[in-house]
């Protein structure tokens, strides 16, 4: 089947708010698609209020909304009905919608997003067209993700957190004291999930780590690991045309840049106090410690500092345009991340511009990259183990990297990464058509 008769919907149930790592995914994707001439459209229930998922304008997608498609309440009903008819009426706008977008394949962007297509398909009589879903990550990264301790899920809880230092570290093991009706909101909701996901014809995820967490909890083979990057192959050849060093008055000083949004999953508050110990005692006077991104751990970020008295070696340069980020990446000496993950695209798209990254034992970095491992760093995901590793990545200084190096990390591109996904597709279409 050629592209430009494909029909896509990248579906997402909510809303898009924030440039972060989750949208990059959506935004690139559907421009890769578009350049192999697919017709793709980023559905959402709520229209965007702000254009800050668009990167500063960077991308240009075809946005359509659930809520454009609800039609108005008629009457007035009693309380008890309310949230029924609701949601039914949600439920048949989402129906509405896809059927007017008519697609031959929808990419889902998450379970949750899964369980809504699913559970309004149902609601609604009618079998969705086929659908594939991202699963990025796991609600042992997110400490008030609640699913974790769902019936459905909490067979493997042990299993999964005992294997990992920093699950065992931040997730505690019983399920926090909620209302009996939350509970049960709870226990429907991730039942209703895991019966959706089981429908998704491929689950995708980004990491061998990833998947062995998804076969765990959804009891689910067909999970399909693509490991992303986060930039193009135009990034190989990309030169800094700012330095950000001078930019912002910090030369000839050692630079260890940490670029994400400020929010207590990405764990910056222990890179933060390994930069302290890194620095203890006169040590290291020569490096600068930059945190670059916005969000709600920004004061107690900036207060950790002072408390550790480094506030004059701790540089808050808020959220990085579009325009700057890459000179970011070029213009630093050690990049880190101690985000709660076992994938980060800033990780990737630092290490694809010749930086040298250090990230916790967590990382589940692809066997593909070997010659390129010289300038990953691994710590031991505790203030000590990354003050060590911060010293050891400050020291060293790898041969740059080159065409065999560039060979490697060809297979994380964005073009790369969507090719694979879009073949799959077109595999299971054509399935689809010889079973008809």
């Amino acid at each position: 089947m050629p592209y430009d008769c494909l029909r896509l919907i990248w579906y997402v149930a909510g809303t898009l708010t924030m440039a972060g790592g989750g949208e990059r995914v959506i935004m690139e994707g559907l421009r890769q698609f578009e350049a192999k001439g697919l017709e793709a459209t980023l559905l959402l229930h709520t229209a965007m209020q702000n254009q800050a998922p668009l990167f500063d304008g960077t991308y240009s997608p075809k946005v359509s909304s659930v809520s454009s498609y609800e039609a108005g309440d008629s009457g007035k009903r009693s309380p008890f009905w309310l949230k029924a008819t609701q949601r039914f009426r949600k439920a048949q706008s989402l129906v509405a919608a896809i059927l007017s977008l008519n697609p031959d394949i929808i990419i889902v962007n998450d379970p949750e997003s899964c369980r809504v297509l699913w559970l309004s398909s149902l609601l609604m009589l009618r079998k969705p067209p086929t659908f594939v879903t991202f699963v990025h990550g796991s609600p042992f990264q997110f400490v008030d993700d609640l699913t974790k301790y769902s019936l459905i899920f909490r067979r493997h809880f042990a299993d999964i957190r005992k294997g990992d230092s920093v699950y065992r570290e931040v997730i505690p093991t019983e399920l926090p004291p909620i209302t009996l009706p939350k509970r049960i909101s709870l226990e429907i909701n991730c039942f209703l999930k895991y019966l959706a996901l089981r429908h998704s014809r491929y689950i995708f995820v980004i990491s061998q780590k990833n998947r062995r967490e998804v076969e765990l909890l959804y009891n689910y083979s067909n999970v399909i690991v693509i490991s992303a990057g986060g930039f193009s192959s135009s990034d190989f050849t990309y030169q800094r045309r700012k330095d950000m060093k001078v930019a912002v008055g910090i030369r000839k000083r050692y630079v260890i840049l940490s670029i994400c949004r400020l929010v207590s999953k990405k764990r910056v508050d222990l890179s933060v106090r390994a930069f302290a110990e890194l620095i203890r005692n006169g040590q290291r006077d020569d490096c600068v410690m930059v945190i670059a991104g916005a969000g709600p751990h920004e004061s107690t970020l900036r207060s950790l500092a002072i408390e550790l008295q480094i506030e004059n070696k701790v540089e808050f340069v808020g959220y990085v345009p579009e325009e700057q980020l890459r000179d970011w990446y070029c213009s630093c000496d050690v990049f880190v991340s101690a985000d709660n993950a076992d994938h980060d695209l800033s990780v990737y798209m630092a290490l694809a511009l010749g930086c040298k990254v250090v990230v916790s034992t967590q990382y589940d970095i692809p066997e593909f990259l070997d010659k390129v491992r010289r300038f990953i760093f691994v710590a031991e995901p505790s203030i000590q183990g990354f003050a060590q590793t911060m010293e050891k990545a400050i020291r060293m200084t790898p041969v740059p990297l080159n065409a065999a190096d560039f060979g490697e990390l060809d297979n994380m591109t964005w073009e790369r990464y969507f090719q694979t996904i879009l073949s799959l597709a077109e595999k299971l279409l054509c399935a689809n058509k010889v079973t008809n």
